[in-house]
């Protein structure tokens, strides 16, 4: 792949794709190791790191959704009052080329006034989700229950959107007086656990095509989960 933006000489760019988990960590210890006229610059979609481990529980018991979601405030320690060396920008990559980036849209307010910016280096740390029905940019969480004046599903990264996300999935588990869960792995059977746990009387199936679940581990982890 060639072409593209030519590096900015000024000042040495990185950018960190992703923000959860791996990203966030290798930004911190690239600012703290990095010499001073380097900038790193972290993209992630999302306002806040989402956890995705504790989710499936969240999405069974209500009141606790907000702890899902980590800001990104001081992933670089800095002090607040001083003009940031480096910046963490809420957007979507749009397009990844051997030297610039392009994202959803400009941020002159962070000194990047046009959608591509130029790097010396990239880390790619995107891809860590849950899939359906626990993947927050996924579908629809009201899909599965019957229409009721629902306006258009709109999901933008923010908190406030994932907190919401979370209690309409809660909405769709507690209406439900049966529940089949697909799947005999870790999240599987946390889901079913959980809402088993949560609501005692309603009748939770766990669907396996195995003899044993977690089939990648030893066989006393299906001995002590079934």
């Amino acid at each position: 792949m060639g072409g593209g933006v030519a590096p900015t000489e000024e000042t040495k760019t990185v950018v960190v794709l992703g923000a959860a988990y791996g990203g966030a960590k290798a930004a911190q210890v690239l600012a703290g190791g990095l010499p001073e006229d380097w900038k790193v610059i972290v993209i992630d979609r999302n306002s806040h790191a989402n956890h995705v481990y504790v989710m499936p529980r969240f999405a069974v018991l209500p009141g606790h959704e907000y702890k899902a979601f980590i800001p990104y405030t001081n992933v670089f320690h800095e002090d607040e009052k001083q003009k940031p060396t480096h910046i963490v920008l809420k957007t979507q990559v749009v397009r990844l080329r051997p030297h610039y980036v392009t994202i959803s849209e400009p941020h002159p307010e962070l000194g990047i006034p046009t959608a591509e910016i130029a790097f010396d280096y990239a880390i790619y740390a995107l891809g860590a989700h849950l899939p359906a029905p626990l993947d927050l940019w996924g579908r629809d969480p009201r899909a599965s229950v019957k229409a009721v004046d629902h306006k258009p599903w709109v999901y933008n990264g923010f908190k406030t959107d994932g907190t919401l996300w979370l209690k309409e999935r809660q909405k769709v588990i507690e209406a439900s007086p049966t529940v089949l869960v697909v799947g005999g792995g870790a999240l599987g059977i946390q889901f079913a656990t959980d809402i088993k746990a949560v609501y005692p009387e309603k009748q939770v199936t766990l669907l396996h095509s195995r003899l044993q679940l977690l089939p990648k581990f030893d066989q006393a982890m299906h001995d002590e989960s079934a």
